[in-house]
């Protein structure tokens, strides 16, 4: 499901550890990006074009080291 909450270029960087908490048009989920746990907060696009083909856009992100 999180395929749908980023871009291909995002899901080749993180790993998804949680399910999303999908309240209207704002996601939550637990990642890790490059060595960090991170939660991510994304609120659904007015539009989805080329630059943003997802339809989510990132509006918060806060990480802290995994080591």
């Amino acid at each position: 499901m999180a395929k749908e909450f980023a871009s291909e270029y995002l899901m080749t960087m993180f790993t998804v550890m949680d399910e999303p908490i999908i309240e209207g048009d704002i996601a939550t989920f637990n990642v890790v990006i490059l060595d960090r746990k991170c939660a991510l907060t994304m609120q659904r696009a007015k539009t989805v074009d080329a630059t943003n083909r997802s339809g989510w856009l990132m509006i918060h992100q806060s990480c802290v080291p995994t080591k």
